[in-house]
């Protein structure tokens, strides 16, 4: 795991349409296996992977991000620990919303969009990290403005 987050950092960072065609295919087949994904873990370590290359495939993120909010697991149980519950689905949502605030100004319509459903949770980690999005896509970024593609530093 560690080394592929490795090659995908690597990929990230070049500027090359053959690379970003590797990460989109990636992450369709990333989308497929969390999909297949028999517990919380197995998501979570999917969007871990995810998160190493979101800016590249935005489109793909929020679908996997959507996907996993209203999919749900049961904890998984760990008898060997002495029934140990695993993570829940409300573990899963707030890294689904972490994965969100990455891509707030590439498509800051789609992930509001789905941001602003979940500050209405009951959940209070689930809320509280959705106001926590819409906070932050609110305030003035100097850094989105001047050094990225995004804003006029281009």
């Amino acid at each position: 795991m560690k080394d592929q987050k490795q090659i995908l950092a690597k990929l990230m960072s070049l500027d090359n349409a053959n690379a970003d065609k590797y990460l989109v295919k990636f992450a369709d087949e990333l989308f497929e296996k969390i999909k297949l994904a028999s517990n919380n873990e197995e998501v979570l370590q999917y969007l871990d992977v995810l998160e190493e290359f979101i800016y590249k495939v935005p489109k793909q993120s929020i679908a996997i991000a959507q996907y996993v909010i209203e999919q749900f697991f049961e904890p998984q149980i760990f008898p060997e620990m002495g029934n140990l519950k695993g993570k829940e689905h409300d573990d899963v949502v707030v890294k689904a919303i972490s994965l969100l605030e990455h891509l707030r100004y590439i498509d800051p319509q789609e992930v509001l969009k789905i941001i602003l459903t979940l500050t209405k949770d009951e959940d209070k980690n689930i809320k509280a990290k959705a106001l926590e999005v819409v906070k932050k896509t609110a305030q003035y970024d100097f850094n989105v403005l001047t050094k990225s593609k995004i804003g006029y530093g281009i």
